[in-house]
């Protein structure tokens, strides 16, 4: 029989790290954001799709629904883009702001 306290911390030492790293996660899906504005290709949104989509599918594992959710949304947006080609600049703006909503929102999103 698995220890139930046992399993707990071993979840909130799991969440931590998930946490302690999300920061760096932020600052990849940025780097890949502006090499795509400064002339990047297809590539680049990709990356930021793959980054977007790890997260969406993390995060609710470790107690962040919400960051998953923001992140998800945030994939649906990059996926339009990869499927139009295009993208009008206050969309990218708006994209930007709420990247850093995913970054600095985490501390409120670990409320219980």
């Amino acid at each position: 029989m698995v220890d139930e306290d046992a399993f707990q911390e071993q979840m909130d030492l799991l969440q931590q790290g998930f946490i302690a790293r999300l920061p760096a996660r932020v600052d990849a899906m940025e780097q890949a954001m502006r090499q795509w504005v400064a002339g990047g290709g297809e590539a680049d949104l990709r990356v930021l799709l793959r980054l977007l989509h790890s997260l969406a599918g993390t995060a609710g594992t470790f107690g962040l629904p919400h960051t998953g959710e923001e992140a998800r949304r945030l994939e649906d947006v990059v996926a339009s883009w990869l499927a139009s080609d295009r993208s009008a600049p206050g969309d990218i703006e708006a994209f930007a702001v709420s990247l850093q909503r995913l970054r600095g929102g985490t501390g409120a999103l670990l409320m219980k």
